[in-house]
């Protein structure tokens, strides 16, 4: 039976492997190696082995497959979660939950702003604001997926909870 570290360690070889570049499969490293310091400081200036710019440049511009690298961490959750599973348990579960990411002042990039059609260049409609009141609660609200198979219960997909209209 292969352990967690194992399992963890084959996922993040073939994230790797997807990668079409020697620099893109390193800053995906220097990344990889931020979020799991666990010191609360996954901004990219806080790398050592990365300027924060190539990190940058990293999330923003290269061609990797974004759908080949869901598709990778995916198998790879179901693959791990059916090896676990004890004989004869086939139930599978679907959640739909909406969860809030509480937010406090205001946040210009989490609302698409467009002149208005009037003319007036001065004139900005919010066309798309992402941040909502929603039972009380102000924040980014999240339309999360879970499959829950056995004890284990996976996030699998999300959207953004837009509200009515």
């Amino acid at each position: 039976m292969e352990t967690i570290f194992e399992y963890a360690q084959s996922l993040v070889y073939t994230l790797l492997g997807l990668m079409p570049s020697p620099h893109q499969r390193s800053s995906l490293e220097a990344l990889l190696g931020l979020f799991l310091q666990a010191q609360g400081q996954a901004i990219p200036a806080h790398c050592t082995s990365k300027s924060a710019s190539a990190l940058s440049r990293f999330l923003n511009r290269y061609d990797w497959s974004t759908v080949g690298v869901i598709r990778a961490t995916r198998r790879a959750m179901l693959n791990q979660v059916l090896r676990h599973l004890p004989p004869g348990m086939t139930t599978l579960k679907v959640i739909l939950d909406l969860t809030t990411l509480p937010k406090c002042g205001k946040f210009a990039h989490l609302a698409t702003s467009l002149p208005s059609e009037v003319g007036d260049d001065s004139a900005t409609v919010q066309t798309d604001p992402w941040v909502r009141v929603l039972n009380g609660k102000r924040g980014l609200h999240l339309v999360m997926l879970y499959l829950v198979i056995g004890q284990w219960r996976v996030p699998w997909s999300f959207c953004i909870w837009h509200g009515k209209g």
